[in-house]
């Protein structure tokens, strides 16, 4: 299987079922920013210490839920049944995301400056994590709003949230 498939090269890309879009639809732009957050979490589960291996995993798992949250985007809403191989976000999965980071939070000292990104290259990483989750968390909502019955995915803005430096060190 080839990686292109030459029919998008008049500006248009396709949505599951094969409905074609523009490729500046608000829905292209959403998921391609789930797309991108995705690929911010990749980076910095793979530099991440060894040390915090149960936060790598928790972000393998918010991977996985940006691969779902990508789907559901991508996923027409008009007069179509969404396809069974496409799992729904879990309300618990938000609970889940905020439980992690009040447990970041209790950590913190109170933030007194804006940081900057550093620290270490984990930081770092996550630091451009936060960033890409932070356009997630509007671009989803938007592109929700133009599909009737679709709801808002919560859980990328409660990502943006846990993915914030856990050392307020550097301050601006």
């Amino acid at each position: 299987m080839k990686i292109y498939t030459r029919k998008g090269d008049k500006g248009e890309t396709s949505l599951f079922g094969g409905r074609r879009v523009s490729k500046d639809d608000i829905r292209v732009e959403a998921y391609g920013a789930v797309d991108e957050l995705n690929s911010a979490l990749g980076l910095a589960v793979a530099r991440l210490p060894e040390a915090l291996g149960e936060w790598r995993e928790r972000l393998v798992s918010i991977q996985s839920d940006c691969f779902t949250l990508g789907a559901i985007l991508a996923t027409p809403q008009k007069g179509a049944a969404k396809p069974e191989h496409i799992p729904e976000l879990a309300e618990s999965r938000v609970e889940t995301l905020e439980d992690w980071i009040d447990e970041l939070d209790e950590e913190l000292e109170p933030l007194k400056a804006f940081v900057l990104p550093g620290g270490s290259e984990a930081a770092a990483v996550l630091h451009l994590a936060s960033r890409s989750c932070s356009s997630t968390s509007i671009g989803c909502p938007i592109s929700c709003s133009h599909s009737p019955g679709r709801r808002t995915p919560v859980p990328a803005n409660r990502t943006w949230n846990g993915t914030q430096e856990p050392t307020h060190d550097r301050p601006t």
